[in-house]
C-alpha cells in the first residue's frame, strides 16, 4: 500500500464516522455533481457544497488534490476545470461514497471494518518483511515527524543480525 493510500484510507475510517465532516462532504459532492458522461466540473462541486453548508471548500479541495498534505490526494484536476478521482485510490473512494450513501446505520459499522481491512496489510507484516518507505509511512501513520535523513536496518537472514 502506497503511502497516499495508506493516507486516505485512514481518513476515509474518520469521515465514513463524522456525518459533518468537511471532507467528507466535499468527496460526495464529487459524485453527486456528476455528469451523465460521468465528468465532473470544480465549479458544480463548490456549488453543491456551498448549498451543503460546506465552508472551507477552496481548502479543503485543494488539500485533497496536494499528495504531499495529510489527507492525501484524492483529486485531479484537469485545466478544464473537470476533477478525476486519483487513479491510486479510486475504488477506495467509490466505496466510501457507496458506504455513506447507505444510510443503514447498523452498516456504518461493518463499513468502517471493511474500510480497516483494506489497510491491515502493512501492520500485518513482520518487521523482517517491511521495507523503508512502509515504515516512514507507518512512522508518519502514528504521527511521529520522520526527517528526511532516514536509516532503516532489517535482519540479516543468515546472521540474524541487524
Amino acid at each position: 500500500m502506497s503511502a497516499n493510500q495508506e493516507k486516505v484510507a485512514r481518513n476515509l475510517k474518520n469521515w465514513l464516522r463524522r456525518e459533518n465532516s468537511e471532507y467528507r462532504k466535499i468527496i460526495c459532492s464529487f459524485f453527486e455533481t456528476q455528469e451523465s458522461d460521468g465528468r465532473v466540473l470544480k465549479g458544480k462541486m463548490h456549488g453543491y457544497c456551498e448549498k451543503n453548508k460546506c465552508t472551507h471548500f477552496v481548502t479543503y479541495f485543494s488539500q485533497l488534490t496536494n499528495s504531499t498534505i495529510q489527507q492525501g490526494k484524492i483529486f485531479e484536476e484537469n485545466k478544464y476545470g473537470y476533477v478525476n478521482l486519483a487513479d491510486d485510490v479510486k475504488d477506495m473512494i467509490v466505496d466510501f461514497y457507496k458506504n455513506v450513501s447507505n444510510n443503514n446505520a447498523n452498516n456504518s459499522a461493518k463499513n468502517v471494518n471493511d474500510l480497516d481491512k483494506k489497510c491491515e496489510d502493512i501492520h500485518s507484516k513482520s518487521s523482517d518483511d517491511m521495507e523503508k518507505s512502509e515504515a516512514i509511512a507507518l512512522l508518519r501513520q502514528k504521527n511521529y515527524i520522520v526527517h528526511s535523513s532516514v536509516t532503516f536496518a532489517s535482519t540479516n537472514a543468515s546472521s540474524g543480525e541487524f
